[in-house]
């Protein structure tokens, strides 16, 4: 029986010394590690990672549907993703710039990433409502 997971984290600020940020992203994996790679996962949160739209040799991790220039917390978020198999949702999908822009929701929970395996939206379990990645 596949499982839901929701991991509800907020990330240091780019500028934070990467100490913190090993420290989030190791606590991050941890968590993560405890998970069933069948289960759906929603990583959700301020994670203050910009992702960019440079999705070269990362397709199955991050569509193209996103404003900005990657930074270093988007880089060690996209590690932790590839680390786990896991796909940026609202990067996938189209959506208007200002909710690219401030990272408004178009469901009505309160997400800024919608993060899952791709066995899950494959298996026909992808939820359609989702968010931006940017």
């Amino acid at each position: 029986m596949q499982k839901l997971t929701i991991v509800q984290c907020y990330a240091p600020i780019n500028a934070a010394i990467i100490e913190e940020k090993e420290v989030f992203y190791s606590l991050s994996e941890a968590t993560l590690h405890h998970v069933k790679q069948s289960d759906i996962v929603i990583h959700q949160g301020d994670l203050k990672a910009k992702i960019g739209d440079d999705n070269l040799g990362l397709k199955n991790v991050m569509g193209r549907h996103v404003l900005g220039t990657r930074n270093e917390n988007g880089e060690m978020f996209i590690d932790l993703l590839v680390n786990y198999n896991m796909v940026i949702c609202g990067s996938l999908f189209p959506h208007k710039d200002i909710q690219k822009s401030h990272g408004l929701p178009q469901i009505r929970a309160p997400l800024t990433k919608l993060i899952m395996p791709p066995s899950a939206r494959n298996g026909g379990h992808f939820l359609k409502s989702i968010v931006t990645g940017s």
